[in-house]
């Protein structure tokens, strides 16, 4: 009994499924020939972009059969399909459930003889066939025309184009299950656009505002010596961790520096990368289409022409822009009073036209004040901790690979008397670099660094000397101390003692204005 049942459950499970092919073909069909315009149009704009640029590219006066020409020609295909796709996965969603924002076409749609969950993966997969298939075509286009014109020696040289277009393609399905997520939450068009938009753009202001913070807190802990929060703080892996265009364009920094290093191996393709983003952004995707699938199935015919009462709609966006306004006005010039009236200001407004009414809530009140104490709070634990101890004027030599010195003499008039004089060649110096690779000198070069830090002067000389020390770490990264002299006596001994000291050096140069 048991078996019959479960065949039976088999047979209707397999049946079901062939009408919903069928369904969805005949969607398909419907889609295709009701959009075949705006369908012409993405075609030719992809086309424009992509193989038409590639080959005008390839048209310009240079040796075709080169790798630097192959490389270059890369760059450009690859650029315009990640701007292609970005722009084209933001649109799609907005487009296809724009149904869902008018309360007629709403019931219209909803009342079809075809379950929501298959019609939202109709729409789905409608915005997937339009975002691939154009996009391909066009890639495959301008990869043909690299390959007309460019370097065709190595088998894995040619293939790398077409393993980047694999990564690129499963970004873009994240990126487009996320604004699906966020067009189905939305009840009218104008929020759609908008939150959408916000998303976009919000990540970036994030990463400004959080560098200007950081910038302002490590400069009144440090003072200002040209530190800066990159230092401290991964900035780039904080905007890969919050933007998905970011991280589609991180992709094709990665690969490209891949083929430029070695073309030869396969390995740097694979480590071009940090794979764990792809895991990191395709569990955020996998939740946006389910959560969105879920939204859609369980969304109601009145909610249509309605304002978005969603969480991840102005919520979300209205915290995050007043947060980054905290941070932009944290250790400003001449106060904060002035500038947080301000921002209060805007504050309301964004509530006022997310609410559509004029309306004060005490929950508005309380999340601002959270937001402001929170982060004048941070700031204060930053400052007195040091950067909760991560922020330090001396780094540490077991990761320095060399140091560089710089002397400069800034004189409005020509003095012999402040320039620094060789007594062998009996020639006088406006400055003079070198480079120090030993542990030993390294140790002795930070001991300059802690001289200089106790002779820096805070205000802006016309007259100075300016000590630059440059910390290149193993990993090639460059740490920048800059400070700032009097031109006085005391000082001109001190750095032409100095100078003496490292003209042995293998490197040391001095030089005149």
């Amino acid at each position: 009994m048991s078996i019959w049942r479960k065949s039976l459950f088999m047979k209707w499970k397999r049946r079901g499924m062939v009408f919903m092919m069928n369904d969805l073909k005949a969607y398909l069909r419907y889609y295709i020939n009701s959009n075949k315009r705006q369908l012409i149009l993405v075609f030719i704009i992809l086309f424009l972009m992509m193989p038409f640029f590639t080959f005008n590219y390839f048209g310009l006066p240079r040796n075709p059969y080169s790798e630097d020409t192959f490389y270059t020609g890369f760059i450009a295909l690859g650029a315009a399909a990640c701007a292609g796709g970005c722009i084209l996965s933001y649109l799609l969603p907005i487009y296809n459930f724009r149904y869902l924002y008018k309360k007629r076409s709403h019931e219209l749609y909803f009342s079809l003889p075809i379950q929501r969950k298959h019609l939202f993966l109709f729409n789905y997969i409608s915005g997937l066939i339009v975002l691939y298939v154009p996009l391909l075509i066009n890639y495959l286009l301008g990869y043909l025309v690299m390959l007309g014109f460019g370097y065709r020696a190595r088998l894995l040289h040619m293939a790398i184009p077409l393993l980047f277009f694999l990564g690129l393609s499963l970004l873009l399905l994240i990126q487009y299950s996320i604004f699906t997520f966020l067009s189905v939450k939305c009840n009218n068009l104008i929020d759609s656009i908008l939150v959408n938009g916000a998303y976009v753009v919000m990540p970036f202001i994030v990463i400004v505002a959080a560098a200007i913070f950081f910038s302002n807190q490590i400069t009144t802990i440090l003072g200002n010596i040209g530190v800066s929060p990159n230092e401290f703080i991964n900035m780039g892996l904080i905007q890969i961790l919050l933007s998905m265009p970011s991280t589609i364009y991180a992709f094709l920094f990665s690969t490209m520096q891949a083929l430029a290093i070695d073309m030869f191996r396969a390995d740097n393709l694979i480590n071009a990368f940090n794979w764990l983003y792809f895991l990191y952004w395709g569990i955020i995707g996998i939740l946006c289409f389910w959560f969105g699938w879920k939204s859609f199935v369980e969304r109601k015919p009145e909610d249509a022409e309605q304002r978005t009462v969603s969480l991840f709609g102005y919520p979300v966006i209205i915290t995050v822009i007043t947060f980054c306004m905290i941070l932009f006005v944290m250790n400003i010039d001449g106060g904060v009073i002035v500038p947080s009236l301000i921002i209060l200001v805007a504050y309301f407004c964004m509530i006022f036209f997310s609410n559509r009414k004029i309306q004060i809530k005490k929950l508005h009140v309380i999340v601002f004040a959270l937001l402001y104490i929170g982060t004048f709070g941070f700031s204060y634990l930053y400052t007195q901790t040091k950067g909760l101890g991560m922020v330090k004027e001396f780094p540490s030599l077991a990761e320095v690979k060399e140091i560089e010195l710089d002397v400069h003499n800034y004189t409005i008039e020509d003095d012999n008397g402040m320039r620094f004089h060789d007594t062998k060649k009996k020639e006088y110096y406006d400055g003079y670099s070198t480079v120090i690779q030993d542990t030993e000198s390294m140790q002795f070069m930070q001991d300059v660094q802690k001289k200089a830090s106790k002779l820096n002067v805070e205000e802006y000389y016309d007259e100075s000397y300016n000590v630059t020390i440059t910390y290149i770490k193993q990993n090639k990264s460059k740490v920048y101390r800059r400070y700032t002299l009097k031109v006085n006596k005391k000082n001109k001994d001190y750095l032409q003692k100095l100078m003496d000291e490292l003209k042995h050096t293998e490197k040391f140069t001095g030089f005149k204005n």
